[in-house]
């Protein structure tokens, strides 16, 4: 998918975004499990009321994962948790992705993510910005929907269709990866890798800035 906005050139900054171990941390997951369990049962059976109905009208309107995503998104915000502790960001970790977005004005996010297979990009930015992202208008991109492709190939594929050169990008420090995975092949100088038990850190974030260049 070719981007539309002109201003966006391989003089800008772009983060490759995953979300599992990276915004969502296995600390957070056990930390919402365990106030799920601990809710009553009236809360849970309210919540698990609202997703049925949710899912009704996603099966109504044709399913695809990004609703399905959303809908859970949108179940959090409502009532503070969601099914078994689920889709619930690391609080840390959203407050590091704030900041670097702060920090660089011109910074495009490309979901890498699996969420990012049949979700629009609307789709992710409402979820987002349901998780407490500032700025979810950043999120323009994501690479192409597949699940059995190495990930730097889907990196490399969305560079390509942009007319964009990953040698290019690196020389001028206008790229970075975050993931809790190191399967990058030739793209490991720009992957920051996350420790999935905590997701994003303060630390990860500087050495983002260091890759950057600021």
């Amino acid at each position: 998918m070719k981007i539309e906005n002109d201003v966006n050139s391989e003089n800008s900054k772009y983060l490759f975004l995953d979300i599992d171990g990276v915004i969502n941390s296995a600390q957070s997951n056990v930390k919402y499990a365990k106030q799920w369990n601990e809710s009553s049962q009236e809360f849970r059976d309210e919540v698990l009321a609202y997703m049925k109905e949710q899912m009704e009208l996603i099966q109504e309107s044709g399913f695809r994962y990004g609703k399905l995503h959303l809908a859970r998104a949108r179940s959090v915000e409502k009532f503070g948790i969601g099914v078994e502790g689920g889709t619930k960001p690391d609080p840390e970790a959203m407050a590091n992705l704030n900041s670097l977005c702060e920090e660089i004005p011109d910074l495009n996010i490309i979901i890498s993510s699996t969420w990012r297979v049949d979700s629009t990009i609307d789709e992710l930015r409402e979820i987002f910005k349901l998780w407490g992202m500032q700025t979810p208008e950043k999120i323009f991109g994501k690479t192409a929907d597949s699940f059995d492709r190495p990930r730097s190939d889907e990196i490399l594929d969305w560079l390509s269709a942009q007319g964009f050169h990953y040698d290019n990008l690196k020389l001028e420090n206008n790229i970075a990866i975050l993931d809790d995975m190191d399967d990058m092949g030739t793209l490991n100088p720009s992957l920051i890798k996350t420790d999935a038990e905590v997701g994003f850190s303060r630390a990860d974030r500087g050495r983002v800035l260091k890759l950057y260049n600021i």
